[in-house]
């Protein structure tokens, strides 16, 4: 058995709305492997920083590596979840780092068209990353409120695999409660 995460879009209760006008307006909750929640957080972004046109990743259950999240331009490389699409045991048991993933194990599908995907209803390369304090930094991963994120990532280790599920039903993230 593994940690399991789950993300609730729209899932929270007290969203935050920075001055660019992205949103943190979505929970994220990790149960540990005896499905105890070890982590909760209402200040969670799931779709692109305003004015970037990028893709949103669809509802769907999928997996997690811990690894390093080296985002774009010059940050330097921090821990975070990597996001990935596997079929078969054997091949989830492979993964040692997010090296070992292949293009089409990090590419799942967007609710809207994606421009960096010629139009394409895909999105690549997400993570769950620390977000900003004035945007949320973000060009479709999955982002949390930087107050909380080292709480967050303090409950994984390095190279840590696991289950994740991105679920758009916010009626059911409050009957969960």
């Amino acid at each position: 058995m593994t940690k399991v995460v789950k993300v609730y879009r729209g899932g929270s209760e007290t969203p935050i709305t920075l001055k660019n006008g992205d949103k943190y307006d979505s929970r994220i909750e990790v149960y540990d492997e005896r499905g105890a929640i070890i982590f909760r957080c209402d200040k969670v972004n799931t779709d692109p920083t305003v004015n970037h046109k990028g893709g949103i990743i669809a509802p769907m259950v999928g997996n997690f590596i811990c690894d390093y999240h080296t985002g774009i331009g010059k940050i330097k490389p921090y821990k975070a979840l990597i996001i990935f699409n596997i079929c078969s045991e054997k091949r989830f048991l492979s993964v040692l780092t997010k090296d070992d993933l292949t293009d089409g194990e990090r590419t799942f599908k967007s609710t809207i068209p994606n421009p960096t995907h010629d139009g394409r209803y895909e999105i690549s390369y997400v993570n769950v990353h620390r977000g900003g304090y004035n945007e949320d930094v973000s060009r479709g991963c999955i982002t949390i409120h930087p107050e909380f994120y080292s709480a967050f990532i303090s409950v994984f280790k390095m190279g840590e695999k696991g289950l994740l599920e991105i679920i758009e039903d916010t009626k059911k993230c409050r009957r969960d409660r």
